[in-house]
């Protein structure tokens, strides 16, 4: 997985990069490992797996929203997700 870091210009002369944290709610069905990886490079990341699990896509979206969170899924919201509540 790369590393969200970058040099600036006046950077370029051996001095600290600057990276960027995330604040992350990986989905249910995003791998474990995964997740284990985006934290163990600095992000801050909710698992919905272990935080809040079963509830429904909507929810989801709105929690994400609520929070500022990047939404990370490894599936499609479905038809059949679309009215559930969490």
């Amino acid at each position: 997985m790369p590393e969200l870091c970058w040099r600036s210009a006046e950077n370029r002369k051996g001095l600290r990069d600057e990276c960027v944290t995330m604040r992350i709610l990986a989905d249910e069905n995003f791998p474990g490992t995964a997740v284990d990886e985006l934290k163990k490079r600095g992000h801050n990341v909710v698992w919905v797996r272990t935080a809040k699990p079963g509830i429904g896509d909507r929810a989801i979206l709105e929690w994400a929203q609520t929070e500022n969170r990047l939404l990370v899924k490894r599936d499609f919201f479905t038809e059949g997700n679309k009215g559930k509540k969490g």
